[in-house]
């Protein structure tokens, strides 16, 4: 009882605080992650599907009745391999969100002229233009 609370304690406080940053290699690994258990819960599917048909071919009462245990069985597991599928799904799109905004921000235009004024003097010392070919250019 008192462990089930302080995990749902945790879980709330993971879920008020919301991660800001992430990069590239943790939006990959989602990524394959998501792959993983979009296969799962297909798989899953089709298992359900099948054994769905089975029962509808099966003539037998007993085979029938069984067969129908066992689609319960395959149903809550497809409703698991879904309900996963659907958080992990949620977690790569938000995570990929978060990479794509801090991207934009890093590679997005200077807002005042004070900014571009800095950033140009940056590039212009990294190429190795100085005060004096900088007269030269300007007289040419």
């Amino acid at each position: 009882m008192e462990r089930s609370r302080t995990i749902e304690e945790l879980v709330e406080k993971l879920k008020t605080q919301p991660r800001q940053a992430f990069d590239y290699l943790e939006v990959k690994q989602l990524a394959e992650i998501l792959s993983r258990h979009r296969a799962k819960a297909r798989s899953a599917i089709k298992e359900y599907r099948d054994l769905k048909r089975a029962v509808s071919l099966e003539s037998d009462p007993i085979e029938r009745l069984y067969l129908n245990y066992e689609g319960m069985f395959l149903r809550d597991h497809l409703r698991d391999a879904l309900r996963l599928y659907v958080m992990v799904n949620h977690d790569f799109h938000e995570a990929q969100g978060c990479y794509m905004k801090a991207l934009k921000a890093e590679n997005s235009a200077p807002e005042t002229l004070q900014e571009t004024a800095t950033i140009v003097k940056k590039i212009i010392v990294s190429n190795g233009v100085t005060k004096m070919s900088q007269g030269r250019l300007k007289r040419a």
